[in-house]
């Protein structure tokens, strides 16, 4: 189905977001991005755009966002603007992040700098970055979200600063997986943490509550996210590519805080050139992480700080965002409970 086509649904929706399904608000979303890009881009620009959308991935933040709308009494029509303007951020954050980490595949298919060059991809992540918080600009309460906003994407660029930086592994380190933290908080919970901020504002409630249970949530969904890569299956043609960019993954740190002795091998297959990594590498890191039972501790964390977040107070107090919760992380940790450890 055409662009165009794909326009010809949003009229019939749009009246009705407050009563929309799931999937159907998921589609909404999709629709009015693509409407936002035909209006504000051109030529090139709009069909690389348009090229990158080709497939929305799982539309992860959107569906969380409505979800946590649904839990907390929210209507979702005054959730709408919000969630697009994450989405759009998130898909501009995955463009740049690919072009750093030199990442051939997203979605199962070639990412924008490997389809186009890296100068055109960061015209599309530039492009996005920008028509990300004007999806706000017409909302009733633009001011405050626009302020989340702003908050949220400095925490991100942040994160993934912090991430480039530790990955040079310069120096022994006795407290790599709290480095980890430190920066997977920018990265990925603060988005997390942001979203829902957003949300709860738009509830008239406190928001600091919520921002603490899914800014854990954030951490567990990025350690999860760790694993599969070098266990799993990401649909990016291979498995460990956290090793071959030199990354300081959950494993990564995990293992060097628990075995500092084997700093020089580990970090003689990170700091290779990604060329150079070959599967033999990652083999050997993986089987180093079984045998000295760092994958077995990673998964005994998470579950650990996935029943802390359920003592949360404010979970205590509302049965529905309870049950919101229980299911975000059902999702988070089921893809994890098939690997042999």
């Amino acid at each position: 189905m055409t662009v165009g086509q794909q326009l010809n649904h949003l009229p019939l929706l749009i009246p009705e977001i407050d009563s929309l399904s799931h999937e159907e608000f998921l589609q909404l979303v999709h629709l009015s991005i693509l409407e936002k890009i035909s209006s504000l881009s051109k030529g090139h620009l709009r069909t690389m755009t348009f090229d990158h959308f080709e497939n929305k991935g799982k539309m992860l933040r959107p569906s969380f966002v409505y979800k946590l709308a649904k839990s907390l009494g929210v209507p979702v029509s005054k959730t709408f603007s919000w969630a697009q303007a994450c989405e759009i951020l998130h898909n501009a954050t995955l463009i740049h992040d690919d072009i750093q980490d030199e990442d051939e595949v997203r979605r199962g298919r070639a990412t924008m700098w490997k389809k186009y060059g890296s100068d055109q991809a960061i015209n599309v992540g530039d492009f996005l970055l920008v028509l990300a918080p004007s999806c706000l600009h017409q909302d009733p309460n633009a001011r405050q979200l626009l302020s989340l906003f702003s908050n949220m994407t400095f925490e991100i660029v942040n994160g993934q600063a912090n991430e480039m930086a530790l990955g040079k592994f310069e120096q022994r380190n006795s407290k790599y997986f709290d480095c980890y933290l430190d920066c997977i908080s920018g990265k990925t919970s603060a988005l997390f943490a942001g979203l829902a901020a957003g949300v709860g504002f738009l509830n008239g409630s406190s928001i600091e509550g919520l921002k603490e249970i899914f800014y854990e949530i954030g951490h567990l969904y990025q350690m999860q996210d760790d694993i599969i890569d070098l266990y799993g299956d990401k649909k990016r043609g291979e498995q460990g590519c956290d090793i071959k960019e030199g990354k300081l993954s959950f494993l990564v740190a995990l293992h060097l805080d628990n075995n500092p002795d084997h700093f020089g091998k580990l970090t003689r297959i990170l700091l290779k050139p990604r060329p150079s990594t070959n599967k033999h590498d990652i083999d050997e890191v993986k089987q180093a992480f079984l045998e000295h039972t760092t994958l077995a501790k990673c998964l005994r964390i998470m579950k650990l700080r996935s029943s802390r977040i359920m003592r949360h107070e404010e979970l205590q107090r509302d049965k529905n965002l309870h049950t919101m919760v229980i299911n975000l992380l059902d999702r988070i940790l089921t893809p994890l409970e098939d690997l042999e450890v």
